[in-house]
């Protein structure tokens, strides 16, 4: 659950990465839990709730060339924002 907060870097054995971005609700939680302030079952109830960001991570070059194609580009001009 916290791995990578703890500075191991298992996340370079994969491919690709998705996952919740934390904001500071979540890494007060995230920080409770690692502290032994609260359980892993506290931490994943007060977690539950919390409204998610995902963001996905590619990792591999070998999967950008493979499964991602260019399809176009827009210039997007201020008036259009």
């Amino acid at each position: 659950m916290v791995a990578c907060r703890a500075d191991e870097d298992i996340w370079q054995q994969y491919d690709i990465v998705e996952g919740g971005v934390a904001n500071d609700n979540v890494i007060d939680t995230v920080e409770d839990y690692t502290q032994g302030i609260i359980t892993a079952e506290q931490a994943l109830g007060q977690l539950r709730y919390k409204p998610v960001n995902h963001q996905l991570c590619i990792i591999s070059q070998f999967v950008i060339d493979r499964c991602l194609q260019f399809v176009e580009s827009i210039h997007l001009t201020p008036e259009a924002l």
